[in-house]
């Protein structure tokens, strides 16, 4: 190796050694609500007052924070958000305001533990906290909520995407199977106006998504909303059933008991759309499924799948793999018929 190319090579390691330094003082950002307090131009020293801060440390930390272009300096001392910083604020319909806290709160002590995932099989998440993902928000309801509010922001920036794929226009009857925040229920009705869509998910999760999911008068009509586990059963006798990012939570087991029960509940002339990013033979060329697939191991225990698992779970569920669409969004459409 030369001297270049070695010192090129320990800095792009230097720079992922030391990507916990950005998510720490994003998520600090966050928690404090700055992107909010730096709309307009303000001191670090009125900022400190009205947070109860140090000076002299607030204006070092907005400092740094204005080197990853989250604000900027106009006078000495004085601060005002920039267009990336803007992605942070509170009403922003980007997700990276609640993924920056994620990171902290929910993810980072998983992804420290990943040799205990290696070495044991079981994820991250529950050896830090003693209970898996799921339970960890049901019994903590202000961390479901944050989940739960990322995962509609993070659906809607794609729904408008996935569902020029999807031909709806035969379809009267839908269910949304762990439908999350509805964000993607509420992009197909507001397009099919003979839709009607069951957003079906965990009855605290419902409870959620009905509290914050707003649809106008028309829409509000043709969305039910029931409660369950889709590993005791799904609302039957619909058109279509979606899967949407629910595969790559469980591993193959826990997926062919949620298949089985929506073959079990779909009518013979149904569809079924599962929606997930299909992991790459070359990691190098797609490093975001390939870091997913290890969140996914981490975190929630599942994983991320080539097409032909996908086409094997189907297969052993009861359903031929009638056509993938590969949207632009990254997603890949997958639509099976009960065979």
């Amino acid at each position: 190796m030369t001297d270049t190319n070695q010192a090129n090579s320990s800095e792009r390691l230097a720079t992922m050694i030391n990507g916990y330094q950005a998510g720490a003082l994003l998520y600090t950002a966050v928690k404090l609500d700055l992107p909010d307090r730096l709309l307009v131009p303000v001191t670090a020293t009125d900022l400190a007052h009205e947070l109860d801060l140090r000076v002299s440390e607030l204006e070092r930390f907005l400092h740094a924070l204005a080197g990853l272009d989250i604000c900027v300096q106009t006078a000495p001392e004085t601060y005002v958000l920039t267009d990336t910083g803007q992605l942070l604020l509170r009403e922003s319909d980007s997700p990276l305001r609640e993924q920056a806290v994620l990171a902290v709160e929910q993810y980072w002590s998983s992804w420290t533990a990943l040799s205990h995932s290696l070495v044991t099989g079981q994820t991250g998440f529950q050896h830090a906290t003693g209970v898996d993902a799921w339970e960890y928000r049901r019994d903590h309801p202000e961390q479901g909520a944050l989940f739960q509010d990322w995962l509609a922001k993070e659906t809607r920036a794609i729904a408008a995407d996935i569902i020029a794929y999807l031909d709806l226009s035969d379809v009267t009857t839908a269910v949304d199977i762990a439908a999350g925040g509805g964000t993607l229920a509420a992009a197909m009705l507001a397009t099919n106006p003979q839709l009607t869509v069951t957003l079906f998910d965990l009855p605290h999760v419902i409870e959620h998504t009905r509290h914050e999911l707003d649809l106008p008068p028309g829409q509000e009509s043709r969305c039910h909303w029931t409660g369950g586990d889709f590993f005791s059963a799904v609302p039957g006798d619909a058109e279509l059933y979606l899967l949407k990012s629910v595969l790559h939570d469980w591993d193959s087991e826990k997926c062919l008991e949620i298949l089985g029960h929506c073959r079990t509940a779909m009518p013979g002339d149904a569809r079924l759309l599962v929606i997930e990013r299909l992991l790459s033979e070359d990691p190098v060329s797609d490093t975001l499924v390939a870091r997913l697939d290890i969140h996914m191991m981490a975190v929630n225990g599942g994983r991320e799948r080539r097409l032909v698992e996908y086409r094997d779970l189907l297969d052993r569920s009861g359903f031929s793999l009638h056509s993938v669409s590969n949207s632009k969004s990254g997603f890949t459409i997958l639509e099976a018929v009960p065979s």
